[in-house]
């Protein structure tokens, strides 16, 4: 399951403060485990993203640099 940190929000009945560090990762957590999922992947935009996984610690994978665009 991938919800992005606003829809994370928006489904955690009770999110943790937006300005903490960890708010990503505490979210993928703790939708996991309500969902019963096997992993939730919070993204985070240009930061990168959370992924909560059973039997493992939260993840966070940065996201890349790219350079150029359109």
């Amino acid at each position: 399951v991938t919800p992005n940190a606003a829809e994370a929000r928006g489904a955690v009945a009770d999110p943790p403060d937006a300005a903490c560090l960890e708010a990503e990762d505490v979210m993928a957590v703790r939708l996991r485990a309500r969902w019963g999922a096997d992993a939730v992947c919070v993204t985070a935009g240009s930061v990168g993203a959370f992924v909560a996984s059973s039997g493992t610690e939260p993840l966070f994978v940065p996201a890349p640099t790219v350079s150029g665009g359109d």
